[in-house]
Formats: structure tokens, sequence, C-alpha cells
């Protein structure tokens, strides 16, 4: 049985305009230590995904099918009382823009230590010190638990909150891209950290990224979202050397390589479908440069390309034999 089980995930946000289907279809499974790397264009439901599993939802969104089975339990037949015992215990959240994530009023020490109090019997004083000890993991000075926010590069935000998701030592945990707004250096530095981290701790990660090239140090299998669907999924050798989804390949062109000629990167045509009104039939085919009469009319299912790797494209079959 896998740690986590995503079965037909339906996530769907209500506007004025009507109703949004952010995540429309979902299934991936997630094993104990296992590292999977959530890729797609802003927009495509990574995110909604991932707050899915939490039920962290805005007020017009809600999950409309589906399950989510964490070891076997389904996470949305909780009752809020355990709900909140399952959040930052079982699953934790990195979340994008740690300045806007933490508390700009309150030490970062207590908001560490607020966490770890909701989820365990231990008095303020050891609460404090095992806050300390994550700064410390983290990389970041001990006796800076009683700084504010604002006291902290971005770098140093961004450890805080790591920090924060693993204080009641979750077996997984979600990077929701947490390393937007950082500069090159820093972002290497967190992966590096995040990555150890992982390792030591034993947990199993998602991270969520719009950029493939991030995921080759950290993650063991890559899951590419479009349009509120995943369109394939595999080891993450298999997704880079032999990506079988007209999308993975234009995503994996659309970066740069610090190997081979100097050229300019190649991008993607066209812009995300509305998601309030989706094409038939492949939801990628009016962007994409191989598509058949047969993309526009029927929806593609899933083929086996190799060991646990799967895509949904028609033309899937065909690349296979010719590769």
């Amino acid at each position: 049985m896998p740690l986590l089980d995503v079965q037909d995930l339906q996530t769907h946000f209500r506007i004025r305009q009507g109703i949004v289907r952010a995540v429309d279809g979902v299934s991936f499974s997630l094993e104990e230590g296992e590292s999977l790397g959530l890729v797609g264009e802003s927009g495509c439901g990574k995110t909604t995904a991932a707050l899915s599993l939490l039920r962290l939802l805005p007020t017009n969104g809600r999950i409309a099918a589906g399950r989510i089975l964490y070891q076997g339990q389904d996470v949305l037949q909780l009752s809020p009382e355990e709900l909140l015992r399952f959040r930052w215990k079982e699953i934790s959240i990195i979340f994008q823009g740690a300045m806007n994530a933490l508390n700009p009023v309150r030490r970062v020490g207590s908001q560490i230590v607020e966490a770890i109090r909701l989820h365990a019997s231990i008095s303020q004083p050891e609460a404090r010190r095992r806050a300390t000890a994550l700064l410390e993991k983290v990389e970041l000075e001990g006796r800076r638990i009683d700084d504010y926010p604002h006291e902290f590069s971005g770098g140093q935000r961004q450890r805080v909150m790591i920090a924060m998701a693993l204080a009641c030592q979750p077996r997984i945990v979600i990077g929701d891209e947490p390393t937007t707004a950082l500069d090159v250096m820093v972002q290497a530095q967190i992966f590096e950290l995040v990555e150890r981290l992982r390792r030591e701790l034993g947990m199993a990660m998602i991270l969520i990224t719009h950029d493939l090239s991030v995921l080759g140090d950290t993650c063991d299998r890559a899951a590419i979202m479009y349009a509120g669907q995943i369109v394939e999924i595999g080891p993450i050798a298999r997704i880079f050397f032999h990506p079988c989804h007209p999308y993975t390949r234009m995503l994996l062109r659309s970066f740069p390589r610090l190997a081979g000629t100097r050229e300019m990167v190649g991008s993607i045509p066209g812009t995300p479908p509305n998601m309030i009104e989706v094409p038939t039939g492949c939801r990628f085919h009016p962007r994409c440069p191989d598509a058949l009469a047969l993309c526009q009319e029927q929806e593609p299912t899933w083929r086996e390309q190799g060991l646990r790797h799967t895509v949904a494209c028609h033309l899937a079959r065909t690349e296979t034999s010719d590769a």
C-alpha cells in the first residue's frame, strides 16, 4: 500500500463566470520516502492539487470528487478535529513566498512553537528548545529565534518556513515552489537543504515547480500537469531522456542547457485553455504541433511506456515504436 494514493481528484472553484475545474481527474501515488515532482506551467492546477491534499482551499473552492488515501484512510472523510491533527503532523507544506506565509508581527520562534504545541503535549520551554534545534537544523543560528520575519533575508525566511514544516516530524512534506523570487545561488542552497533533510529524516516529498531542470537532483519521479490533468508520469530519467508527451518535450526545450551548443531556448506557442470551457479531446491539441484530428475529438487514455512510466497521448504508441 502506498503512503499516499490520490484517485481521480477533482477540485472546482465557483466564480462569477462559472465553475473553474482547476483539478480535473488527477491520480498519483507516493511511496514511503519517495520524492515526486509536480510540474507544469502557471495555472495548470499544481498548487490547487497540493492544497486539496490538506483541504486548505479558499471558501469558493470544493473537492467535487475523488479520494485522497493516506495510509489507506480517506482524508476527505476526516472530521474538523481529525483534520487539525492530520495537518503538519502527517503532511505539512512549505508555502510559496515566505514573507506572505509568516506572520510579520510575531517572532519566528513563537510561530514554530505554536505549531509544535498544537500537535504535541509538551511544555513551552521544551517546545522552544525544539524550535531552536529546528532553526539550527536548517542552518540558521538558534539565537535568532526571537527575530521577526523582516529581520531575515529572503533565503533565510524560506529556511524558517522549512523549519516550521518539519516542526511536527511529518511523513510527507509539500514544497510549493519553495524558491520563488530567490536568486539562483540561494535557490540551489535551498534545494540542497531540502533534499538533505528529506533523506536524513526519511520523509516523502511532493515538490511543485514549473522548472523541470530543478528536479534531477531532488526527485525520484515527475508528474507533468497540463490544464488540470496529469498528462505524463514516470521516473526522472525516463522523463528527461525519453519524454513521450509533446507538452513534456516542449517544456524540456524551454529551459537552457549547460552542455552543448549555445542557442535560444524554445517556447510553447499559445496559452493554456480557459478552465471554465476546456477544449474537447486532448486539452493540449490547440498548441500541439503534432496534433491529429483524433486529438481534437477523443480524450487520450493512459498508455504504458516502461516501468512506472505512463502517458496520456494518442501519439505515444507510434513514438515508442520509432524509438
